[in-house]
């Protein structure tokens, strides 16, 4: 594929996630007008709630790729804290137009140096504390689907989420030494013989991760699926407050699975029609369901920008934060 034909396909992926949104508004005798108004009635305490959560979801998954980096790979001198939370953001806010999980390794690559590159501190590190995340995810959907079909209680719900996540670690290991033999085997492609050597020996040194990493990684992890749940319970509270929070909540992680999907960037139009029918089903009218649910994005979004301008501003040392 050509660079030209990739960037066609980029295009087409976008416009169908603008058609999905734009087909949501549409359905329901809504504008985009009648969104930007909403928007401006956004009390300030949910802008502030919503920077203020998104920032700290940054600051762990930082410090959850720090436990994997500093495990899989050698210690680089000279990278200050508050820099690698500038790239974790810079990297979620690109995963608004192409795969999340693509777009922080690829900012991470591009920002650091090529002595970090080569200790693993980027594709290693990034890869293994990701995958923990889609580990969480996973179990949070099953748990929400659970709660959905069987009615559960949110005490019951936590037990599925915690049995669900239990299981899944006893087969970790196992899985990532898998990983590490189907990337032996691929090592008879010589052109790429290089690239799945160093694959597997770092699948192999994660299978064999001590139980102080795992659990420090899972312990991260567990945090991030927190913070995006209550984020999305801050702005639903105040565009649909008759739908009750844990509601929202248990169903955040099925929606951030549609977002990791590749289907659309970031899920546009697919978790905005998702998070429509969760709300709608919950209580709520169409039209504030589908107002709500698009407000989340732009909120989200909106403050993400903020937030890497005022990283930017510490990383620079103006207010010699961004400095060791």
């Amino acid at each position: 594929m050509t660079r030209q034909s990739r960037y066609v396909w980029l295009a087409l992926w976008t416009c169908v996630g603008f058609g999905l949104v734009w087909g949501l508004l549409a359905s329901l005798g809504l504008t985009l007008t009648d969104v930007w108004y909403s928007l401006r009635a956004t009390p300030l305490w949910v802008w502030v709630s919503v920077a203020a959560l998104t920032l700290i979801n940054k600051t762990v998954g930082t410090l959850k790729w720090q436990c994997a980096a500093k495990y899989l790979a050698r210690p680089v001198e000279g990278l200050a804290f508050w820099r690698l939370v500038e790239l974790t953001n810079l990297g979620a806010l690109f995963g608004q137009f192409i795969p999340v999980q693509l777009s922080t390794l690829l900012v991470r690559w591009f920002a650091l140096g090529r002595e970090a590159r080569a200790t693993g501190q980027v594709v290693g590190a990034t890869f293994f504390e990701q995958s923990f995340d889609l580990i969480l995810v996973l179990a949070g959907t099953l748990v929400a689907m659970s709660a959905i079909l069987l009615a559960l209680s949110p005490i019951q719900a936590l037990g599925v989420f915690v049995a669900v996540v239990g299981a899944t670690l006893l087969m970790l290991r196992p899985v990532l030494g898998l990983v590490a033999r189907l990337f032996r085997a691929g090592q008879a492609v010589s052109a790429l013989r290089r690239t799945f050597e160093s694959a597997e020996a770092g699948f192999l040194r994660a299978a064999d991760a001590p139980a102080s990493v795992i659990c420090s990684l899972v312990g991260y992890s567990t945090l991030r699926v927190v913070i995006v749940g209550l984020r999305a319970v801050v702005v639903m509270a105040a565009f649909v407050p008759e739908i009750a929070s844990w509601q929202v909540f248990i169903a955040t992680p099925a929606v951030s699975l549609l977002t990791a999907l590749p289907t659309t960037p970031a899920g546009l139009g697919v978790v905005e029609w998702s998070w429509s029918a969760i709300l709608v089903l919950s209580g709520a009218t169409a039209a504030a369901g589908a107002i709500a649910a698009l407000s989340l994005r732009l909120v989200t979004f909106a403050t993400m920008i903020f937030n890497a301008i005022v990283l930017a501003v510490l990383t620079r040392g103006v207010l010699g934060v961004g400095k060791r």
